[in-house]
């Protein structure tokens, strides 16, 4: 497999960001992006793997869940993972059934379980399109 792109997405967990590009670099290519338009404009010019999309995205931004059947509609290929603190089945389940391949809360072992769930989220897609 070529290098994983992440695409990041969160408007104001930079700290949590930072963290997860300085992990994954240099074996993972991670941007870091801080509002949907912005992440459209990234998308464009460059197709990403995986978007680790957050919930809260500010106050005049509609939420993350609300946002991804956008994605899924202008970036069919990008694989959507929730990245978190709202711990709620009911958005858990709303994400997954608009397009979301996972979801992950937000905690001390961040790093490891992005690491974990992208691995395993790129597989099964790649296993349904081999179908």
């Amino acid at each position: 497999m070529s290098q994983v792109s992440v695409l990041s997405l969160d408007d104001k967990d930079v700290m949590t960001q930072s963290v997860l590009a300085s992990y994954f670099s240099p074996q993972w290519k991670v941007e870091l992006v801080s509002s949907y338009q912005e992440s459209v404009v990234v998308l464009n010019r460059h197709p990403f793997d995986v978007l680790l999309l957050d919930y809260d995205l500010g106050p005049d931004s509609p939420t993350g869940v609300q946002l991804i059947p956008r994605y899924v509609k202008a970036f069919p290929n990008l694989v959507i993972i929730m990245m978190t603190q709202k711990d709620d089945i009911e958005v858990m389940k709303q994400a997954f059934s608009l397009g979301a391949e996972d979801y992950i809360i937000k905690s001390s072992s961040v790093c490891a379980e992005v690491s974990i769930k992208i691995r395993e989220c790129l597989k099964r897609v790649r296993n349904r399109k081999n179908d």
